[in-house]
């Protein structure tokens, strides 16, 4: 009985450990465990859900695909192959941002200080539910390729940066990776703020 029961206990146990590993185009992955997973033509999509709160999580890994020619181009494609055709939507793409309106979250000002928005909100109906991650303003520095946020109420966050070290992040450069979001100056003629956008105009 022990011989049988320990090879099926080993069968079990890499069918499981199998069951949390995957693959899709080139990419190899873990799967978390008790993530639901869903199929579609060019994207594979893993969700749970927490019943008692309501709240979910769900993760898209997409099929590689070629370029178009331009961001507009791309977009476009993008919208119809990784949303359109495998989620069934009809309607049209809704920009998230236009021409000249930066949907900021955070500026960093020439004079050293910074409004953070809500970088990493999650809940926007109670943006201070995380406080490690709520909004508030502040001043900033720029030290070793990262840039330290240091609150108003005492906190500080440090966040890895892409620029010139002890340089104005207004004014050296049009865009930055700063934590892992780009930021772009507010508009090529005016150097005051730094403010996070949309790459797509």
């Amino acid at each position: 009985m022990k011989k049988v029961l320990l090879p099926a206990m080993l069968m079990v146990s890499t069918l499981f450990c199998a069951a949390q590993k995957g693959n899709f185009g080139i990419v190899n992955y873990v799967v978390p465990d008790d993530y639901q997973l869903i199929k579609n033509d060019n994207v594979i999509t893993y969700y749970k859900e927490d019943k008692s709160t309501g709240a979910y999580c769900n993760f898209f890994i997409y099929n590689t695909m070629p370029g178009h020619g331009g961001t507009q181009q791309d977009f476009d494609f993008g919208w119809i192959n990784l949303m359109q055709n495998p989620f069934k939507f009809t309607s049209s793409a809704n920009m998230p941002s236009t021409k000249n309106e930066a949907q900021y979250l955070i500026w960093f000002n020439k004079d050293g200080s910074f409004d953070d928005r809500g970088i990493s909100v999650v809940d926007l109906k109670n943006p201070h539910k995380f406080p490690d991650d709520a909004p508030g303003k502040g001043k900033y520095t720029i030290e070793n390729y990262s840039i330290f946020l240091q609150y108003d109420n005492g906190r500080i966050k440090q966040l890895g940066f892409s620029g010139f070290l002890d340089k104005d992040p207004a004014t050296v450069t049009d865009a930055y990776f700063i934590g892992r979001h780009i930021y772009y100056r507010k508009d090529k003629g005016y150097n005051s703020n730094l403010g996070y956008r949309s790459p797509l105009q």
